[in-house]
């Protein structure tokens, strides 16, 4: 699991330097997704072209999945928010950024 968060660091660093974000338009921020393919694909580069294919379009999925996700529940992709849970209520708090945005107050 380490190997592949330091693939997918490495992988997003690349993307990041190449400036892939001038080149596609609507796709904002391309760079974890860049990485996410290409971190599927390099682990299953030795089982072949097809499954490593598979695999890259597996990461790409998992970090689509993750920006709809962020989407749904408001948080902006990439901050470094604490995630909290009380009262069965999902509460995002960013102090870095001074945004205090909490769906329910701690009792």
């Amino acid at each position: 699991m380490g190997a592949s968060a330091i693939m997918y660091s490495l992988y997003e660093g690349v993307a990041d330097s190449f400036e892939l974000d001038a080149y596609t338009g609507p796709i904002q921020p391309p760079a974890p997704l860049f990485a996410g393919m290409m971190t599927g694909a390099t682990y299953y580069m030795r089982a072949g072209p097809r499954v490593a294919a598979l695999a890259g379009t597996i990461g790409l999925g998992a970090v689509g999945g993750t920006f709809a996700l962020y989407s749904v529940l408001g948080i902006p992709y990439g901050s470094n928010a604490e995630m909290l849970r009380w009262n069965n209520t999902i509460v995002w708090d960013n102090k870095e950024q001074g945004c205090h945005l909490r769906a329910a107050d701690k009792r």
